[in-house]
């Protein structure tokens, strides 16, 4: 794999993945410069290769499930990349030379210890021979923890979708060569390593696991930084407009009438789903937009622009939901202050 390949491919992953998910990598730096090195994860999907490699700077090769190799391009591709092909029904010990081989060259080496993806997000045992390639090698181990990757495509899923994903790198364990024929010392390792992973893997599971109860299952309730926003602003234009002898303007009557009719009918109906709780989420931002378009008279311009706007919007808060979720009530609450002191002009 040449150095250009590389840094082009690992560009061009870096622009796919960063658009299509958000990706947030810590730790990096405790992945020596150069230098054998064994990095072993939790393997929660078929992208945690891809999750590992684009947080570090220098290439990684892994053993890669044989079938891919025989597709067109792609097997190609994945072998340029420095994929080895393991008959995972049979790995056999050409499989573990192979692995040697990588370290005793001085290169990174990725390995998922569990054997094969998680069924639950939740780490499956993993298996000894991340111990014993670090103590034939003398390789040192980082354990890396891949977060939130489960929940963006789980083994059960045709397809991943978008979602937060981190990948935490901790600090190396070394071990002791001279303990190579030690079955204890190499199953200390294995729980070392288990243990690190778990530090930052089990809370995360957790949390996606509340999270999902709210999409899925459980009522979201209202809260100030969005689902009352409108109505703080129909409030003070109708204070303003009383002040100056005037009524609000009707078709802001109509739109909040609307909005209340459809807040009621949510928590009657309480829908499941991400998809009916996104909107819950979106919705402050579809009536000022709409409310703005009327005012404008339907425009094909007007009409465009509030469609890109709400593109924008729906792959931010697909694609980053945590900062979504942190700045959607300032952004809010100052889109309708700036589409207030506009209704205020029309009023004087």
């Amino acid at each position: 794999m040449t150095g250009l390949f590389d840094r082009g491919l690992r560009a061009l992953a870096w622009a796919i993945f960063t658009v299509f998910h958000d990706i947030d990598i810590e730790g990096a730096e405790n992945v020596p410069a150069d230098g054998a090195v064994i990095v072993a994860g939790n393997h929660p999907s078929y992208l945690d290769p891809v999750y590992v490699s684009l947080g570090l700077k220098r290439p990684v090769r892994f053993l890669a499930w044989e079938k891919p190799f025989q597709v067109p391009i792609l097997g190609d591709l994945i072998r340029r990349y420095g994929a080895i092909p393991v008959n995972t029904d049979r790995p056999g010990r050409a499989s573990f030379e192979s692995a040697v081989k990588v370290l005793r060259e001085g290169e990174v080496f990725g390995i998922f210890p569990e054997g094969g993806r998680s069924d639950f997000g939740v780490m499956n045992p993993f298996k000894s021979g991340v111990a014993r390639l670090a103590l034939m090698t003398g390789a040192p181990i980082v354990p890396v923890t891949i977060r939130g990757a489960f929940r963006v495509w789980p083994k059960y899923q045709l397809l991943p979708r978008p979602g937060y994903v981190k990948v935490i790198f901790h600090e190396p364990i070394r071990v002791d060569p001279d303990a190579r024929r030690d079955r204890e010392y190499e199953k200390k390792v294995v729980e070392r390593v288990m243990e690190a992973i778990n530090t930052s893997l089990l809370p995360g599971l957790r949390k996606e696991m509340r999270e999902e109860s709210i999409y899925f299952n459980a009522r979201v309730p209202w809260t100030w930084t969005s689902d009352f926003i409108p109505y703080l602003f129909l409030v003070a234009v109708g204070a303003s407009a009383r002040l100056r002898g005037a009524a609000p303007p009707a078709f802001l009557i109509f739109w909040m009438a609307a909005y209340t009719a459809y807040l009621a009918a949510d928590g009657l109906l309480n829908p499941p789903g991400a998809w009916a709780k996104g909107l819950r989420q979106r919705m402050p931002w579809l009536l000022l937009g709409a409310m703005a378009v009327q005012e404008g008279g339907f425009s094909p311009s007007a009409v465009a622009g509030l469609a890109a706007g709400y593109f924008i919007l729906a792959w931010y808060a697909a694609f980053r939901f945590q900062e979504f979720k942190r700045r959607r009530g300032p952004a809010l609450l100052a889109l309708y202050a700036l589409y207030f002191v506009h209704v205020l002009q029309s009023l004087l």
